[in-house]
């Protein structure tokens, strides 16, 4: 019997499409017949090959054709994504992000299940988007079955969007462990490093996101100013992978500037094989507002790189009192002075070894995360089966 099922989601790049990439893929080597609406304003070459790969698998691809923001586009792409359903006739669907929940969870007849990858309203305490998105969420998270990657988003869900317990689940990320490996040996680093023109001999401290009011990739500059200063005869190196929008580059490069002479900033565009970044690094940085689960987190740690996090939800599950992994250096967000602090007790403690790469194995596989899905649309759609 093959099983039908659509996964709607907006972006074409970072985190989220990774994570729907690999599910899709994982669910085709199943038997599972997919169906998949994307948008085409964030793409790469990625998204491009995987809807071939969809179309080429027996299923449908939908160019919803809209942003992360709120647009009069949505309208039209609601009623596309309506259509694609009947046309195709099918009655399960799993949406990710907020912009593709909404779209699908609005189209009535179906079963769905919503992965958010981190609600609007973690990160914000107040102003009208982050109350009209929370009672949004609230409204629609009464919709069929919502999988949260990390238990602080399952928790925003159930304490400050009151959806009942009964509606929510955790189920977190998973990385390829195949793809995102440390280099082979300190020869291999090299010569991946002389490639994208990194400094041999420095340390070098990487970071892989938007640069966005959530990724605040402010502080983290200004935390590695901090370390740069505290160590003057030391060379560094960071390596920021990404863009953001003119406002947001444009205050980038002011703090860039203050950086010390034996400092340097890398910019790099986001590449379909992004496991070089990691593997040319010496420590992964990521200080954000919020996150659901990052993917950037998980693959540093599958490439076995100590981390520095802020003490946010999405984050705060890495140290001790979550995974106890033994190489993660928390400050606080917003913070450059904690932020700083964290840079320098990771450089100090450089030498130390990892558990990371081996904890991460047990934690976040491929098999064991997209296999916990797997049986989730099982188990939720078990009444109602959809087969060709």
């Amino acid at each position: 019997m093959s099983y039908k099922l659509l996964i709607v989601s907006e972006p074409g790049v970072d985190g989220v499409f990774r994570h729907v990439e690999g599910l899709i893929r994982y669910l085709q080597s199943k038997g599972w017949k997919i169906f998949w609406a994307y948008s085409s304003v964030r793409k790469s070459a990625a998204m491009t090959r995987l809807a071939e790969e969809v179309k080429a698998n027996g299923g449908g691809v939908l160019d919803l054709g809209v942003s992360n923001s709120p647009s009069f586009r949505d309208i039209g792409a609601y009623v596309s994504l309506w259509r694609f359903c009947c046309s195709n006739r099918v009655k399960w669907i799993h949406a990710h992000s907020s912009k593709a929940g909404l779209l699908a969870r609005l189209i009535p007849f179906k079963r769905h299940i919503y992965t958010p990858h981190a609600y609007y309203g973690m990160g914000r305490t107040g102003g009208l988007m982050c109350r009209l998105s929370n009672l949004a969420e609230a409204v629609l998270g009464r919709i069929g079955k919502t999988i949260s990657v990390s238990q602080d988003e399952k928790d925003f869900a159930a304490r400050q969007l009151h959806i009942p317990e009964t509606y929510l689940l955790t189920i977190p990320n998973a990385v390829d462990f195949l793809k995102f490996k440390p280099a082979s040996d300190s020869e291999h680093k090299r010569l991946l490093r002389q490639e994208i023109e990194i400094d041999t001999n420095a340390w070098v401290v990487g970071s892989i996101g938007r640069i966005c009011y959530q990724k605040d990739t402010l502080t983290l500059v200004k935390g590695f100013n901090g370390l740069c200063r505290e160590f003057p005869q030391e060379s560094f190196v960071l390596l920021l992978v990404g863009s953001g929008s003119p406002e947001e580059e444009a205050a980038l490069a002011e703090a860039v500037s203050d950086l010390p002479e034996n400092a340097r900033c890398i910019r790099k565009a986001y590449r379909d094989n992004p496991e070089v970044y990691y593997q040319v690094m010496d420590a992964f940085a990521l200080t954000s507002r919020y996150e659901g689960l990052p993917i950037t987190a998980l693959e540093a740690l599958a490439t076995d790189l100590p981390c520095i996090f802020t003490r946010v939800p999405g984050l705060n599950c890495f140290g001790p009192d979550g995974y106890q992994f033994n190489g993660i250096f928390y400050g606080l967000s917003g913070d450059e002075g904690s932020i700083s602090k964290a840079f320098i007790d990771n450089y100090l403690d450089r030498m130390q070894s990892f558990n990371h790469r081996n904890t991460a194995k047990e934690l976040f596989s491929i098999d064991q995360v997209y296999g916990e899905i797997e049986s989730e649309y099982h188990q939720w759609f078990s009444d109602s089966p959809t087969a060709d």
